[in-house]
């Protein structure tokens, strides 16, 4: 009998640590973050999907109006919204998602800020449009974005418009940092005339065309007193130098040049 209560005692006592350990265990896995890793890609493509669907839903003049627009806007962002407060296991991906979610919300702002139509709007609208859609390429090319067979093609047109808008990021990048690093020389040509001009490398992977330069020009007290124009007309590729040159009235102690307009050569 004494034999048996102490066996029964120890088998109560495993029963005891099983169940403590199993309880731990439940604890740890209810600790755990939720992180929203497998879920966000799934709810930009549902954001998609419903912003896509209402507009066509609605007619022509709608779909071409502030509050069509809006409603198109914010179908997509309250799907997606909720996940910029998410957790995240990858911080790149968190990274993009956020970001994707924040061009959206600038879409939002833009539409609360300027009034549709005007020159402000579309500046500000094609700003954070180029910078959703280089972000939907990102998605798609990065982490597997895709739409239902329905919604494929405007997710396909969304990818497409990103490309070209990375591409143009990248040589607006490029060939700012070369006009701006550019050392512009001047030379005296009597009578209070001067030329300015610059020996330049394209070093970047882009062949320009219609290079136009503004050049401030700056007195010895530092204040801008003329702005003159630099332009070349050829096309610029890679590894190649040109010379551009512009004509002023001032004996400058500082230029500072601007890129004002290029086209690529594709």
């Amino acid at each position: 009998m004494h034999n048996y209560r102490k066996v029964f005692s120890i088998i109560v006592a495993l029963l005891v640590v099983v169940g403590l350990a199993a309880c731990g265990s439940q604890q740890q896995a209810n600790d755990e973050p939720d992180y929203a890793d497998d879920e966000v890609i799934a709810a930009i493509a549902k954001g998609l999907e419903a912003r896509s669907d209402v507009i066509y839903s609605q007619t022509a003049e709608v779909q071409d109006s502030s509050d069509g627009l809006k409603a198109a806007v914010n179908a997509e962002y309250n799907v997606i919204s909720p996940f910029k407060d998410r957790q995240y296991q990858d911080s790149k991906l968190q990274e993009v998602a956020i970001s994707y979610i924040n061009s959206v919300s600038d879409q939002i702002s833009v539409l609360d800020t300027y009034s549709y139509g005007s020159t402000e709007f579309y500046e500000k609208w094609e700003e954070v449009y180029n910078k959703r859609t280089t972000i939907i390429k990102e998605l798609a090319d990065n982490y597997s974005l895709a739409l239902d067979e329905n919604h494929q093609s405007v997710l396909d047109d969304l990818v497409k418009d990103g490309g070209v808008a990375a591409q143009k990021s990248a040589a607006d990048e490029a060939i700012n940092s070369l006009i701006s690093n550019a050392t512009f020389e001047q030379t005296d040509e009597g009578y209070g005339n001067y030329t300015y001009s610059a020996v330049i490398e394209n070093t970047s992977e882009f062949t320009f065309n219609n290079v136009s330069v503004i050049l401030g020009i700056y007195d010895a007290d530092g204040v801008r007193v003329e702005e003159d124009y630099a332009n070349s007309a050829t096309p610029w590729a890679p590894g190649e130098k040109i010379k551009l040159s512009a004509y002023g009235q001032t004996n400058a102690q500082q230029i500072k040049p601007t890129v004002q307009y290029y086209d690529i050569v594709e």
